[in-house]
């Protein structure tokens, strides 16, 4: 768990300081399917099954699913399409305040499971 945050950190910063001229591009956008949570909890889900698909390549374990099918299964849990996330991914790019806000509640969902694991 701990080598996924050398991977989430990394990401997050390097979203935290990029800006194309965000507020231009945002107004041409309509509004995501997906709200600041929904994002948020997609992105846990996604986040959690790269990180399981990962600890077992690294032990040479075989593994049946790959990303885009444990994808396939994190849009029906939520309920949406993968056109709907890449959307309000699309759109929360341009709006790096939301992007940021996302990925700090991604980090909690994160961090609330491994106090979890760790009790």
């Amino acid at each position: 768990m701990k080598k996924s945050w050398l991977v989430l950190i990394p990401l997050f910063l390097f979203f935290s300081c990029y800006n194309s001229d965000a507020g231009k591009e945002r107004s041409k956008q309509p509004k995501p399917a997906l709200t600041v949570d929904q994002m948020a909890g997609v992105l846990t889900d996604m986040h959690l099954a790269q990180s399981a698909l990962k600890f077992r390549q690294d032990r040479g374990l075989r593994h049946r699913d790959s990303s885009e099918h444990l994808h396939y299964i994190i849009f029906r849990k939520h309920n949406i399409t993968q056109e709907e996330f890449e959307k309000s991914m699309d759109y929360y790019k341009h709006d790096l305040k939301k992007y940021d806000l996302i990925y700090e509640k991604v980090l909690e969902n994160l961090s609330k499971l491994e106090s979890q694991l760790s009790e």
